[in-house]
């Protein structure tokens, strides 16, 4: 079966090659680069090494978004236990030690923390509209709860979305550009 779609001309979508966009379900080597230059870019920071500690040790609880072979953006999932959960939440704990200390497998997971949903300053929004879809499509109906810190705008509006409930956070995270970090959760699905 063949699926024409139609667009009009000049339109945002018409302009970029979608047969050069793919969704990567897991980080490879070779995508490193990129992610460090967006991090740069947008968090004026470079991934600690717990980032590379866990990129090697968990590569498919990334995902990574490339154009024409070139890294667009990447989101990342942590599966943490009930403890990294319950302190990380509380402000008790920042990212790097809930990574180094706190990151489990998915089958002996009590929750899911999304640290992370990163694209290159001027991606257009089909482009990264793709990238929070693949990421966040499979714990949106996970069994476990889910939680995230928006430290920017773009953050908040993600969690809002999905349907994440705000909470005051006051912890180690620093906003961007003036924002204030929101804590957001979650339930498992089907609790409410």
């Amino acid at each position: 079966m063949v699926i024409k779609v139609y667009l009009k001309k000049g339109s945002a979508i018409s302009q970029i090659n979608m047969e050069s966009l793919r969704i990567h379900p897991r980080i490879e080597k070779r995508f490193m680069k990129g992610i460090i230059e967006i991090d740069r870019l947008r968090f004026n920071e470079t991934p600690s090494p717990a980032f590379f500690d866990y990129a090697n040790n968990f590569p498919n609880n990334y995902t990574v978004l490339t154009l024409d072979d070139n890294v667009e953006g990447y989101g990342l999932v942590v599966p943490v236990t009930l403890f990294g959960s319950q302190a990380m939440q509380r402000g008790e704990m920042d990212e790097n030690e809930l990574i180094a200390k706190h990151a489990t497998n998915l089958d002996n997971c009590d929750a899911f923390y999304l640290p992370s949903i990163a694209v290159r300053p001027k991606t257009k929004p089909i482009i990264s509209s793709r990238l929070v879809g693949y990421t966040l499509g499979g714990i949106l109906r996970a069994q476990k709860p889910a939680f995230a810190i928006a430290v920017s705008k773009s953050g908040e509006s993600i969690a809002k979305e999905i349907g994440m409930e705000s909470n005051n956070y006051v912890g180690p995270l620093q906003g961007l550009d003036g924002f204030v970090p929101k804590l957001f959760k979650k339930p498992a699905y089907g609790v409410n």
